[in-house]
């Protein structure tokens, strides 16, 4: 309370807090209180010796939150209250009122009460190996833990590359640590042994594994712990997922594998993971990844109804046989870009135009159907492809589509500059400006 009139030095916020079997009492019994011998009672006299000169003695404000000259509990400044009672506590009625009249003054955070049956007052502090002792004391770990926006990323290279690779793994090691989020780095299958359509099938499947882990009731129990996939056929998929452990300040790396349609479950995804905030993002043929995984998902659902957020579509991966913008026509249609596309993806119909690389070519589903609410699209000012990364951002403004859309050019940046020279200040200003769009 005393926070919305003083301010914390260096306007430090208070963002939430817990009140475990808080003591308040006041003068008039409320609820399972006994008006006999009321004011006799041990915690009164406790109050009286602890604060013998308190104005209004047990109804001073201090201990009486609900005192006629108390402040309006609309002032608490945080967002977040978690309050713990016992079921057998001699105060747990005057914490059940806290919560009921912190949600009728109008404050505007959130407040979860908790009651532990069978249990009596500060019993976790002298008891604490028992077992409602320790849920209680995860329960409070849980709230002060914030639960993290989830990302994820799509890596570069149809025929190339892996999420495995030491540049990858420092670059999305460094959006992780600015941003603060949980990523999920996808290693797909590639050319020639797995042509396209098969990393964007395997993109699907890891996205639909993340979402799964949004309700947890879909496991059965009795496969202990394995979440399937619906509609996976694939036969092997890796994952990485890497996280910030910002409390310890160590960073790790687990890798699972996918086998047939089943995959365990990950502990950090189910305890850690905001899935209200769940953004996918990638870089060249990742970025182009991207764009077709959002527009599946304003076909088909994802697990759990899970909704995407936001996409950043780092020089996106599109081409088309006819010239936009100030392109060059020298060796357009014989560039490596074409040459890669016919690589990686022999039998597309339409060749350079199937929509898949050319989100403008005729026959191309509309951008209205992107199904997110806000993108950014990132290019180089050297690269071959920039003027298909602005002409995205336009036709997704005149498209009808309701999210925001914003274009970021980077002054001097080639194709991928940001992976293959991540110390170069144009290469940490991107990284910065991702990491802003994903907090």
């Amino acid at each position: 309370m005393r926070a919305s009139i003083e301010h914390i030095n260096n306007d430090i916020k208070i963002m939430g807090g817990f009140a475990c079997f808080p003591y308040f009492l006041g003068s008039k019994p409320i609820g399972s209180e006994l008006s006999k011998n009321h004011e006799q009672s041990l915690l009164y006299r406790f109050w009286m010796v602890a604060y013998p000169s308190a104005r209004g003695g047990i109804d001073n404000p201090m201990m009486n939150p609900w005192a006629e000259d108390a402040p309006s509990l609309s002032g608490l400044v945080c967002s977040r209250l978690l309050v713990c009672v016992g079921e057998k506590d001699k105060l747990r009625d005057r914490g059940v009122r806290y919560c009921e009249e912190l949600r009728k003054s109008g404050w505007k955070g959130e407040v979860e009460l908790v009651e532990i049956e069978g249990e009596d007052h500060c019993f976790h502090i002298f008891n604490p190996g028992t077992e409602n002792a320790k849920n209680l004391v995860k329960r409070l770990a849980s709230f002060i833990i914030q639960k993290l926006p989830i990302l994820v990323y799509f890596r570069r290279g149809f025929c190339a590359g892996s999420a495995f690779s030491s540049d990858h793994h420092c670059y999305i090691n460094t959006l992780v640590s600015q941003a603060k989020i949980l990523a999920i780095s996808v290693e797909y299958r590639v050319a020639p042994e797995h042509p396209l359509p098969t990393a964007y099938e395997d993109s699907w499947t890891a996205l639909q594994w993340v979402s799964s882990h949004k309700v947890r009731n879909n496991i059965d129990p009795e496969s202990k712990g394995v979440c399937p996939i619906i509609g996976s056929s694939n036969p092997v998929i890796y994952h990485e997922f890497r996280w910030d452990l910002q409390l310890s300040g160590a960073s790790a790396t687990n890798t699972q594998h996918l086998n047939g349609s089943f995959l365990d479950q990950e502990p950090w995804l189910l305890d850690h993971a905001d899935f209200e905030r769940l953004f996918i993002g990638g870089d060249t043929t990742g970025a182009n990844i991207v764009h077709n995984i959002t527009l599946r998902a304003g076909v088909e659902d994802l697990h759990g109804n899970t909704k995407i957020l936001g996409t950043f579509l780092c020089q996106p991966y599109f081409w088309g046989s006819k010239l936009i913008r100030s392109e060059s026509s020298l060796g357009h249609q014989n560039n490596m870009i074409c040459r890669s596309w016919k690589f990686v993806y022999p039998t597309a119909a339409g060749g350079i135009d199937n929509p898949m690389i050319n989100p403008f070519a005729a026959g191309a589903p509309r951008l209205s159907g992107i199904r997110c609410s806000r993108v950014l699209v990132c290019v180089g000012q050297e690269d071959v492809t920039k003027y298909r990364g602005i002409q995205y951002c336009e036709s997704l403004r005149e498209s009808g589509w309701e999210g925001e859309v914003e274009l970021y050019e980077v002054q001097g940046g080639e194709h991928g500059f940001h992976i293959r020279n991540p110390e170069t200040e144009i290469a940490k200003n991107m990284i910065k400006r991702l990491a802003t769009f994903l907090q």
